[in-house]
């Protein structure tokens, strides 16, 4: 639909009706932390604003001084954003399907089957506690049922973090229907008519 809008309308006048469409679903209220740069300085398009108990940086210290969640703040523990990078190797096989190993009878990997798993050091038990998990644990749950011949290579383990902001706050809202979007659609491109209208009775 944006790269092809319906119902014969001009793209250009269309277009931002459906940007802010896009720009409100699932957008809470977090231009409470920012605000635009104007004029815009370098790739630094937004600033903390420094004023205001209900905006920028002091409505963040009180946010941080009260330490309870809601819905701008989540409270986990450091293990929540850690994972284990770990790569899962399957045998090589000959012509004849054979496995092919080593004079110490080693299986030699297969670099085409090679795939990598990122594992949480934490997981939601049934009761949605969380929990430590192992490696092992892991693939004998995730990986052997359904690749029995894999191994992992403990040489190549990692770990990482990784804090994702939108995976934590996003929430949706169903963006409105067609038709009403249609309305708006057409109702500017009438305004736009009137107005050419006006302009070239004067």
């Amino acid at each position: 639909m944006l790269s092809n809008p319906p119902f014969g309308v001009d793209w250009k006048k269309a277009k931002k009706i459906i940007k802010d469409e896009h720009e409100k679903a699932g957008d809470k209220d977090f231009n409470r932390f920012w605000e635009k740069n104007y004029p815009t300085l370098c790739n630094k398009r937004k600033q903390i604003q420094e004023n205001g108990d209900d905006k920028g940086i002091c409505f963040i210290t009180r946010l941080y001084g009260d330490f309870e969640e809601n819905e701008f703040v989540k409270i986990l523990p450091n293990e929540f954003f850690g994972h284990w990078r770990i790569t899962v190797e399957q045998p090589l096989t000959d012509e004849n399907g054979d496995h092919i190993t080593t004079r110490d009878g080693t299986p030699t990997p297969d670099p085409k089957l090679r795939d990598y798993e990122n594992i949480p050091f934490l997981l939601k038990d049934k009761e949605g506690n969380l929990v430590p998990q192992t490696i092992e644990a892991y693939v004998d749950r995730e990986v052997k049922p359904h690749l029995p011949k894999a191994w992992i290579d403990e040489s190549k383990t990692k770990t990482g973090y990784e804090i994702n902001f939108t995976k934590y706050f996003y929430e949706f809202k169903p963006l409105r229907s067609l038709a009403e979007i249609k309305a708006d659609i057409l109702a500017l491109e009438e305004s736009s008519l009137e107005l050419e209208k006006t302009v070239l009775e004067d």
